[in-house]
């Protein structure tokens, strides 16, 4: 039976800021999920675990390190059952962080939009920092579950921000496009504001009730 992963919507500036109050202590769990299990739906009583860690990778600037998160067990008719807080500066199953990854995207529509560049991932590949370790693949990947989310949370989102200008895609340049245009819009830009981006995830977090980007482990095949 897998754990069930939630969104931590906070308003810390950055993964590292997140890493910092939790470990001091200075989040209060019961007040950020309230009195009711998010397994059973009741008063459980649910109670917390020991955290645990996962690697988190920072482009902008250089970072990598070991974040903690924070897990909870069910106590009620679904006994035994556990569920954790992932910070939404995260994406589940992701090494990087979020800012990282639309900068990212950012900077291959930057260069397909270049003439002195054909506009292939491969060309944003070998300008990261990282020593190469932002494969094409992967950047192919970021596109894909960035743009989906999006594409999923139009409608939430569109009660607030206004995503009449955002482009339709029929190939990889127009993906870029469509995401930048959902980028521009949250932003009320340009250019794209990462602090606006990192609000409209929040907002989405706490009025979904899931993450904007990414598929959680209860949402991935064969979960129970």
């Amino acid at each position: 039976m897998s754990s069930i992963q939630l969104a931590y919507h906070n308003s810390f500036r950055s993964v590292w800021e997140y890493e910092e109050a939790f470990l001091k202590e200075k989040i209060d769990w019961k007040s950020v999920i309230g009195p009711y299990c998010p397994v059973c739906g009741e008063s459980c009583g649910y109670r917390i675990l020991t955290e645990y860690y996962r690697r988190v990778i920072e482009l902008w600037p250089p970072r990598e390190g070991m974040v903690p998160v924070a897990r909870f067990q069910c106590r009620g008719r679904k006994i035994g059952r556990t569920f954790s807080m992932l910070p939404s500066q995260l994406m589940p199953y992701h090494l990087y962080t979020v800012e990282t990854i639309v900068k990212a995207l950012l900077l291959w529509r930057e260069y397909s939009h270049d003439e002195e560049f054909s506009g292939t991932s491969y060309e944003v590949e070998q300008s990261l920092p990282g020593e190469g370790r932002v494969t094409s693949w992967l950047l192919q990947k970021w596109l894909a579950v960035i743009r989906h989310g999006f594409l999923n949370a139009q409608g939430e989102l569109s009660q607030r921000f206004d995503f009449s200008l955002v482009p339709r895609d029929t190939d990889i340049a127009g993906h870029l496009d469509t995401v930048y245009g959902y980028l521009v819009s949250i932003s009320r830009g340009p250019p794209v504001l990462m602090s606006a981006v990192m609000m409209a995830l929040n907002i989405y977090c706490q009025i979904a009730e899931r993450f904007l980007f990414g598929s959680p482990s209860q949402s991935r095949p064969g979960a129970r």
